[in-house]
């Protein structure tokens, strides 16, 4: 899988593109201590994305200081050496705030922005910023279990606890420390770009009411909610999340 040399330092990413003649490139920005293999390849495939690591995540090697910011800058820095103009950026959980970052600061650099399970404010509980250290195990099971809707099968929340720590637990705590310190609310009305924001409405990990609020305030949005599901609602729902993405995008 290929790496790619940019002003801020290497990024892994995997280019799902197939068409030559494809007008319209995904981006994925996958959330806090996760990594690109986290959406879902049905997800990859069919909508020909292009999917990357942030720094110090999956096989992307660490570039600095962990923040929005920084990860905004090296998305930007990735689409420009990749030599992308234009992009949708589909933004999960702290994907999602880097997303809306970017649509603030480059917005030049967007066709459209999809948010999911995400918000302007991203509280994070302190035991989880703490526990993430000191009781990984433990934390990482809480963290999986909450972002699934209900009755979510032990075997699967014990795979999630396992693939989360693939991340180091210092790289974890710093993602949750830079989303908790995230807060855009005041400049919601700001963002101009073409808005779609999926929300599970059992969403634990994000609170339903924050995806509202992208709704209710980036002015040109609208919102599709999953009634059953969770954080993860991107995977619960993979297919009716394609359809709704694609239909949505040829209305831009």
């Amino acid at each position: 899988m290929p790496m790619i040399d940019t002003s801020r330092g290497d990024i892994h990413y995997k280019d799902y593109r197939k068409d030559a003649d494809i007008s319209t490139t995904y981006v994925l920005i996958h959330g806090a201590g996760s990594q690109y293999m986290d959406f879902p390849s049905l997800m990859r495939r069919e909508l020909q994305t292009i999917a990357l690591d942030l720094p110090a995540h999956g096989r992307s090697p660490q570039h600095g200081a962990i923040s929005i910011e920084n990860y905004a800058k090296d998305v930007v820095a990735f689409l420009d050496a990749m030599n992308l103009e234009k992009v949708i950026l589909v933004g999960h959980s702290m994907g999602g705030a880097i997303a809306q970052k970017i649509s603030l600061d480059y917005s030049e650099r967007l066709e459209g922005l999809i948010l999911i399970a995400t918000g302007a404010k991203l509280e994070v509980n302190p035991a989880i910023i703490e526990g993430i250290i000191s009781n990984p195990i433990e934390t990482a099971r809480s963290v999986t279990k909450w972002s699934w809707g209900d009755g979510v099968d032990d075997n699967l929340i014990q795979q999630g606890v396992k693939h989360l720590l693939q991340t180091p637990v210092e790289v974890i705590q710093a993602d949750y420390v830079a989303c908790n310190e995230f807060d855009i609310r005041d400049r919601l009305s700001d963002i101009q770009i073409p808005t779609l924001v999926i929300a599970g409405a059992k969403d634990k990990m994000t609170r339903f009411a924050w995806n509202e609020e992208l709704a209710e305030k980036i002015p040109n949005s609208q919102i599709k909610i999953f009634n059953e599901n969770g954080h993860q609602v991107h995977v619960e729902q993979v297919e009716a999340i394609i359809k709704i993405i694609s239909d949505w995008s040829k209305t831009l």
